[in-house]
């Protein structure tokens, strides 16, 4: 059980930097170009690979559980997408 605890807790270390590595270029990204075309290719690719990852029922509930959450979702904290600051 230890071991299974360990893997567990590395595991959610990993997400954690890969989310904060993802956010910095996003971030970066929506800052040099427009922010919608930023979000529509990391959408793309992210469902992409669902598509690729998942059977067709699976993919489906992972599309309907977006669909459901999304009225959930916050938007980032004013100054986050300050075009002016320069980094």
């Amino acid at each position: 059980m230890k071991n299974n605890m360990s893997y567990k807790k590395l595991e959610e270390i990993r997400h954690q930097q890969l989310y904060e590595e993802l956010f910095e270029i996003m971030i970066k990204k929506a800052i040099e170009l427009d922010p919608q075309q930023v979000a529509s290719t990391f959408i793309a690719l992210g469902f992409r690979l669902y598509r690729t990852e998942l059977d067709d029922n699976d993919f489906k509930q992972v599309i309907e559980t977006f669909v459901k959450k999304g009225k959930d979702i916050k938007p980032f904290v004013e100054g986050v997408l300050d075009k002016k600051r320069v980094h």
